[in-house]
């Protein structure tokens, strides 16, 4: 018990920190935490590393290794595959349609597996996550 409360406190010294050093905003006006969450796993304790290895914790600590400009071209990327699978959707042709899903979760899940190998293996929550599960992505490289 007194260990999680230790690593509560920590977590709350953190936050705390994050505030006082003022994180700057990155082109698209969130803040840039990228390098704050590399220096705060470099001063984890192992016990505080395992205790953030709980489901949903590392949400909180562990979101971007990526470059967030990488990250954000790669969203581009993403989106463009996105928009070019549902333009070939309304072709007259089943096979054509066939093909565009094809290549559709080809380029997808490339992409995917790009942000993978550059954010130790995970993907951002929220819409890179739901592209992974939608598109049926599987690992194309051992992290």
């Amino acid at each position: 018990m007194f260990e999680i409360l230790s690593i509560l406190g920590s977590l709350a010294s953190i936050a705390s920190l994050a505030q006082q050093i003022g994180l700057s905003a990155t082109s698209d006006g969130r803040p840039d935490v990228s390098d704050f969450i590399r220096r705060v796993r470099a001063s984890l304790t192992p016990a505080q590393r395992n205790a953030l290895s709980i489901k949903g914790a590392d949400e909180i600590v562990g979101v971007l290794i990526i470059d967030p400009g990488l990250l954000k071209e790669i969203r581009k990327q993403i989106e463009g595959c996105i928009e070019r699978y549902k333009k070939a959707m309304s072709h007259p042709s089943q096979a054509e349609r066939s093909v565009a899903d094809t290549r559709a979760e080809r380029c997808v899940c490339e992409f995917l597996n790009k942000i993978k190998r550059r954010n130790d293996g995970e993907l951002p929550a929220g819409q890179f996550r739901d592209w992974w599960k939608s598109y049926r992505c599987v690992d194309d490289y051992e992290y």
